[in-house]
């Protein structure tokens, strides 16, 4: 698509002309692109005067992304139109159908893409625009660009980044949320109370409930007490004999 500019040159070029007794106007504009790649035609065909009055061709070639496209259809567009099988017939339609198709053949050519180079290199430079008092159109800012392309990808970035976020609030506010993280606790303090692990809690019984020294400068919180160890269990009844 090109390289956009960040505002638009709405500066206008407007020329007039007369073509074999028609009268015809011009009028463009660069618009958003960063340069002028449109081109226009007001010409004769050349064609023999045993073959019918002349045909006036008027028309603009838009440039889509670059220039080198819409000269060269300029500069070859109405020499090949009686080259081609529908001109005799003078069947309008079906010749500038044929017409924009064999300019497209023409294109992929290897005789005529040292032409296209030329013509890409040649591009025509941005057209000031009028300071004015700053009421008016402002001066295009080349140091301000962005593709189309870019532009969406910023688009679908702050998108999925937006949408992460309301997902994470979302499971955050839940409200099994809370509940899960109940279950989580009741379950480590159930876990911590159990049989399987009397060992942390008898290896040093007054430890955790010894005051932490005065002098101590260790940020770490004090430790809460560790839970009581569990009463043993009763023992197992006596096997008599039968």
């Amino acid at each position: 698509m090109g390289v956009y500019a960040s505002t638009a040159n709405t500066h206008k070029d407007s020329n007039e002309g007369e073509l074999a007794g028609i009268s015809y106007g011009v009028t463009e504009m660069q618009g958003w692109r960063k340069t002028m790649e449109d081109t226009h035609i007001a010409a004769i065909v050349p064609v023999p005067a045993t073959d019918g009055p002349p045909i006036h061709i008027f028309g603009v070639f838009d440039g889509h992304g670059g220039s080198e496209v819409s000269h060269f259809c300029k500069a070859h567009f109405v020499q090949e139109l009686p080259r081609l099988s529908h001109f005799a017939q003078r069947d309008f339609g079906p010749l500038l159908r044929e017409a924009f198709l064999h300019m497209d053949d023409m294109l992929v050519l290897p005789s005529y893409q040292q032409e296209l180079s030329d013509h890409k290199h040649n591009a025509v430079a941005p057209r000031p625009q009028p300071a004015g008092d700053g009421s008016g159109p402002r001066r295009i800012d080349e140091d301000r660009t962005a593709t189309i392309e870019d532009a969406a990808q910023m688009l679908r970035a702050m998108l999925t980044i937006k949408k992460a976020m309301h997902t994470q609030a979302v499971h955050a506010h839940a409200p099994g949320a809370a509940a899960e993280a109940g279950d989580d606790a009741g379950s480590a303090e159930e876990s911590s109370a159990s049989p399987r692990a009397p060992a942390a809690a008898s290896a040093a019984p007054g430890a955790a409930l010894a005051p932490a020294d005065e002098g101590s400068s260790s940020a770490a919180p004090a430790q809460e007490p560790a839970a009581a160890a569990p009463a043993p269990l009763p023992p197992p009844p006596a096997i008599t004999s039968l």
